[in-house]
């Protein structure tokens, strides 16, 4: 059930990066050298993000999945987020974001309250 009180500011809002640049920097470096050390400098970059994704996605510290991330071919996930991007799904996430964060505004003085 979901209650909404109305008076309270909004917390939030959305902030879309794009980070396939970064992520370009890493698949040329997993090349070079080391992968796990390659994907730590990435994530080190977007460290509000990945340290959310590791606490409650993952529910683990970044060294614990060093075996998965030694395996990842940087490459063809590179070449996957450079399709979407040439297809216009990147953007259609940003326009769906940015219309997320506009129904969040018109609801700034409400708070809702999970029970």
């Amino acid at each position: 059930m979901v209650s909404l009180i109305r008076g309270q500011k909004a917390r939030h809002t959305v902030k879309v990066i794009t980070m396939v640049n970064d992520y370009r920097e890493l698949a040329l470096r997993a090349k070079s050298g080391d992968l796990f050390q390659a994907y730590q400098n990435y994530t080190a970059k977007f460290p509000a993000l990945f340290e959310g994704v590791f606490k409650y996605l993952y529910l683990t510290y970044l060294a614990a999945l060093r075996p998965m991330i030694e395996n990842v071919n940087f490459d063809a996930l590179l070449k996957t987020a450079e399709d979407n991007i040439s297809s216009g799904y990147a953007n259609q996430i940003i326009t769906q974001s940015q219309a997320l964060e506009d129904k969040l505004a018109s609801l700034k003085n409400s708070t809702f309250i999970w029970t």
